[in-house]
Parts: structure tokens; C-alpha cells; sequence
């Protein structure tokens, strides 16, 4: 008899502990790129499971998923992904998904977007007409526009929202608040978190706001502008030669304006995400004799630093590159 109570209650145990388990059962949240992640993450900690839709090492700007990314929605609470044009399949996914309960956030709609004009060229040509320029750029159709991969902006828009602090506040109260739309239970863990997370971002942007405004020099030089954001946001200018660090070889007459500025301006460092060129870095590097310092942009879901950590490292390698 002592044999079977204690089987009973062995099993009695498990089934207490099964239900333990499903009735704290984590929220189910689909995302995209790696700065949304890691957002999440740091307001939910432990309360969710993160499923990714865009896989690691994926190119988020050419990104289409497939039927097993998209599957991903299927059994998910939320859906929170940047928007503002960056994952163009979003809609279609989750209407093909068919689930009702999935909430959806995008994170980016209805925030101020900067012009990709914002974006300073560095010119081979200094008489060069720019409003010529730019209306040669409206003519290409769409299919050369999905060519150029990375560098394609939506209509004249720069979709890299998130590399704003100012933004990032808003992405973690977004977060907060559709957290405990579907788990109000854990309502005070999430405020508690987001405060935190909140304050860490604060402390980096008046750290830096108070460097930038004691230095004299404004300018970077960057590979992709992808930082516009964050230049506007204190005050500076990023200047890029563009498509000199994107994918193919760049024009000679480009990479010569990049390699004259750096010289000019005796500039030490030139910005360059993890996706540029390597060869093109290379060479740059060679005849400027300016080290190529990285930047995290914050998109393939694989990068490893979580977002103030990322975005304190590309403060420090601005401000120390500043001319």
C-alpha cells in the first residue's frame, strides 16, 4: 500500500507541476530584426518566447520569407516588427497565417522619418547639379531600386527608425503596453523593466548630447548613411559616398572623393556597418590611412550586442571620429 501512495503521489506531483508549467507558460512573440529583439528582451526579460521570423545572418532590406517563417506567426500572442516599409511582407504574412488571436505592432508607424536627402553625398563632382541628381534617381523604376538591395529606401524615406534614442523610448513603451495587452498579469514586471531600460537610454543620450555640444567638429564619414537618425539627433552629419561600401566595386571617381575628403579633412576613421565591402574598406583604408571602425546598425537578427550596448559603442566611435 506504502508502494502505490507513493506512486499516486508521484503522480499527483507531476500533474501539479504540469500544470505549474502550462499556467505560467511563456508569451509567444514573433519579431524581425535584432534591435526590435533585443527591445523586447529587455522589457519582457524571461517572460516570452522569442520566435524570429527573418533568420540569422539574413539580409532584412532583400528579405522574403518562406512558408516556414511565415509559420512562425501561426502560433505566436504578438507580432512586433519595426514597419515603416522595412519588412514589405508583413501584411501578406500575417493575413495568410489566420490567426485571430495575434496581435500585431508595428513599432515605427507614426513617427517623424527623416528624407534620405538628410544624407550628406560626398560628390566627385563638386559642380555637380543635385536637383538634376535627383530627378535622374526618381526615373529608375523599381526593379532597379530592388537591385541596389540595402541602399534601396522607400519613398525617400531612411527606414532605419530605430537608430534614435528618442525613438527607441517610444519602441519600449509600444512594447510595454502590447506586453500587457496580452499578459496583464505581469503588468507591474514589464513597467519595471521598461522604466529601467528607459532611464539606461536617457543616461547614454545626455551623456552624449553634452559631448556633442562641447565638440567643435560635426562631421563623420560613414560607409551606408544608415545613421541619419542618430546624426539629427545630435546635431551632426554623417557624410557617406554612397554605394561605395555596398555590394559590386564602387566607381573610381567615387572612391577617389572618398579617399580626397579623407585626406582633406585628415580624417582618422571612416564608419562602416558589417555588411560593407570588405576589399573597398581595405583599399580605403590603404590610401587615407583612416582605420575602418564598425557600427551596429542593428538589423541582422544575429548581431550579438543587445541595443544600448550597440548603440553606446556607435556614440563612442562617432564622437571619436568626429571632424
Amino acid at each position: 500500500t506504502n508502494i502505490t501512495d507513493g506512486i499516486k503521489d508521484q503522480i499527483i506531483g507531476k500533474k501539479e507541476e504540469k500544470k505549474k508549467e502550462t499556467s505560467e507558460e511563456k508569451i509567444r512573440v514573433a519579431t524581425t530584426i535584432k534591435a526590435v529583439e533585443s527591445l523586447i528582451k529587455a522589457v519582457a526579460k524571461d517572460k516570452v518566447e522569442i520566435q524570429k521570423v527573418v533568420p540569422d545572418g539574413t539580409e532584412i532590406h532583400e528579405f522574403e520569407p518562406k512558408a516556414q517563417d511565415i509559420l512562425k506567426l501561426s502560433n505566436a500572442n504578438l507580432f512586433i516588427y519595426n514597419g515603416d516599409e522595412l519588412e514589405t511582407w508583413a501584411d501578406k504574412a500575417v493575413e495568410s497565417v489566420k490567426n485571430k488571436n495575434l496581435k500585431v505592432v508595428e513599432l515605427a508607424k507614426g513617427l517623424d522619418k527623416l528624407d534620405v536627402k538628410e544624407n550628406d553625398i560626398l560628390d566627385d563632382d563638386k559642380d555637380h547639379d543635385h536637383d538634376d541628381d535627383h530627378k535622374k534617381e526618381k526615373k529608375h523604376d523599381d526593379k532597379d531600386e530592388k537591385k541596389e538591395g540595402h541602399h534601396h529606401h522607400h519613398d525617400g524615406k531612411d527606414p532605419h527608425t530605430w537608430l534614435s534614442l528618442k525613438n527607441a523610448k517610444k519602441y519600449v513603451e509600444k512594447i510595454k503596453e502590447s506586453l500587457i495587452e496580452v499578459d496583464s498579469k505581469n503588468k507591474e514586471f514589464y513597467e519595471k523593466n521598461a522604466k529601467q531600460v528607459t532611464e539606461e537610454i536617457d543616461k547614454l543620450y545626455n551623456e552624449y548630447s553634452e559631448k556633442f555640444a562641447k565638440s567643435t567638429k560635426k562631421n563623420f564619414v560613414i560607409g551606408h548613411p544608415a545613421l541619419a537618425y542618430l546624426a539629427h539627433e545630435f546635431g551632426l552629419k554623417q557624410l557617406s559616398v554612397e554605394d561605395v561600401f555596398g555590394e559590386g566595386t564602387p566607381t573610381i571617381a567615387k572612391m577617389k572623393a572618398l579617399v580626397e575628403y579623407c585626406k582633406k579633412h585628415n580624417v582618422k576613421g571612416i564608419l562602416a556597418e558589417s555588411t560593407a565591402n570588405k576589399d573597398v574598406i581595405n583599399t580605403v583604408s590603404r590610401e587615407t590611412g583612416a582605420k575602418v571602425l564598425p557600427v551596429y546598425i542593428m538589423e541582422d537578427p544575429a548581431e550579438s550586442l543587445e541595443y544600448v550596448e550597440a548603440m553606446k559603442k556607435n556614440l563612442e566611435t562617432i564622437y571619436g571620429n568626429l571632424n
